[in-house]
């Protein structure tokens, strides 16, 4: 009995233990939304690791490396002459459609005879630019002109070389020559008196030329040497007896306006306009027209002796002139200042050079006004020797930094600063 009890026991463990072996019902995980544990990079692949929420069993999924990402502006490395399109990235070494440049050239400024000019090179992919210098080119000069004389009636020409570059002309030693053309005209003597008439003689060609006393054509040569352009009283009629310009001889004391006959230059420390004067064609002809201050440190005044423009600054009206290079010269004296600043001084200044000058004996010389210089623009052909560049006038601007010049290479005139040089043709009155 005992021995049967032992084995129904024995039966009943094993059964236990087999039913105790059976598999348990199968469990469907159910992830969580994942968390990147390695950050995938512009090279790398990285990671993100998901859980079950019920279990907690894990499993992993792989992130696709990024790739290099890029800026949409060119970049460029002007030692390797390349450009790029660099990487945004941090990858700084890395780059994409990278190229030579390709050059267009443009010579913003042209070389001129005398000028170096630039030429620019710009990248016409990426935009990147650079200049480089164009020499200047030098003159191409023409063999020798002979000279022609003038005559009595026909103009001349002096002996010179012509550049077909820049349209000047040079003499032998290669100094510009403003103007070839030696005018003609006729050798006058001093004339014969004929009752209220003064006749003369060509002593060339024997023309003879009978004139009232004190009588100009505009053209003729005047007592000063110089170019009569004006006549105050030509205009003036027995319904108008001041004429379009407000002028009578008999009130304003003169009626003939003669300009000198060439531009004035300083030749060893002299005005002068003579150009038969040693030294004149290579003298200086350039000169500023000087600031007022009653010191270095002080404001710049107008000659009326104020900051501001008023009717007692000089004019600008024909017969203006010479009343106005009176007053500058007293204001300014012998040494004005050469710059809006400082302390820097001249004495080579437009209004002083025309009151220093003598020529042909006479002393009365003057900076013209602005009309006035403006009437020696028109009648520029017959005065003769100007040059296509800006004039000083007398006149002042609106301000005391500016004064007013007249461009005779298109008539206009503007204000410009008073420490520039510009070319003066000196006039004066007569009656």
């Amino acid at each position: 009995m005992k021995k049967s009890f032992i084995v129904l026991l024995i039966a009943l463990c094993v059964i236990g233990i087999v039913a105790c072996k059976h598999e348990p019902a199968a469990h469907e995980h159910t992830w969580n939304d994942g968390e990147i544990t390695t950050p995938a990079t512009c090279t790398d692949n990285g990671v993100k690791t998901y859980k079950c929420t019920g279990c907690g069993e894990t499993k992993t999924e792989v992130i696709s490396a990024t790739g290099h990402t890029f800026s949409d502006e060119w970049s460029w490395d002007v030692n390797e002459g390349t450009h790029y399109h660099a990487a945004t990235c941090g990858h700084t070494d890395v780059r994409v459609d990278e190229a030579e440049h390709t050059y267009n050239q443009v010579p913003t400024t042209p070389a001129t005879c005398t000028e170096n000019g630039l030429m620019t090179w710009t990248c016409s992919v990426c935009g990147i630019h650079y200049q480089t210098q164009i020499d200047c080119l030098g003159h191409d000069l023409s063999e020798e002109y002979a000279e022609v004389p003038a005559t009595c009636t026909t103009d001349g020409t002096k002996a010179h070389r012509h550049c077909s570059r820049c349209d000047k002309d040079f003499d032998t030693d290669g100094n510009l020559i403003a103007d070839v053309v030696i005018p003609a005209g006729h050798t006058w003597d001093e004339g014969t008196p004929d009752g209220g008439f003064i006749v003369f003689e060509c002593q060339v060609c024997h023309e003879t030329m009978k004139k009232q006393k004190g009588v100009y054509d505009i053209g003729d040569t005047g007592p000063g040497g110089g170019i009569v352009f004006y006549n105050c009283d030509a205009d003036n009629t027995e319904e108008d007896p001041d004429g379009a310009d407000n002028l009578k001889s008999s009130e304003c004391g003169w009626k003939y306006l003669e300009a000198a006959p060439r531009d004035l230059k300083v030749v060893d420390g002299v005005p002068s306009v003579d150009s038969e004067l040693e030294g004149y064609h290579d003298a200086d002809s350039l000169f500023i027209w000087a600031f007022y201050r009653e010191s270095s440190g002080s404001y710049n005044l107008l000659v009326n002796g104020k900051k501001t423009h008023d009717e007692t600054c000089t004019g600008s009206a024909i017969g203006t002139g010479e009343s106005n290079t009176e007053r500058l010269v007293a204001a300014m004296g012998n040494s004005p200042f050469a710059g809006a600043t400082g302390d820097s001084t001249t004495t080579l200044y437009a209004a002083k050079l025309c009151s220093d000058l003598e020529y042909n004996d006479l002393d009365d010389w003057f900076l013209p006004s602005l009309d006035e210089l403006n009437l020696m623009y028109v009648l520029k052909d017959t005065i003769g020797g100007f040059i296509a560049d800006r004039f000083w006038s007398s006149t002042e601007s609106d301000g005391p930094i500016y004064s007013m010049v007249l461009n005779f290479a298109d008539g206009e005139s503007t204000w410009l600063g008073r420490n520039l040089g510009y070319h003066i043709r000196p006039i004066r009155s007569f009656i």
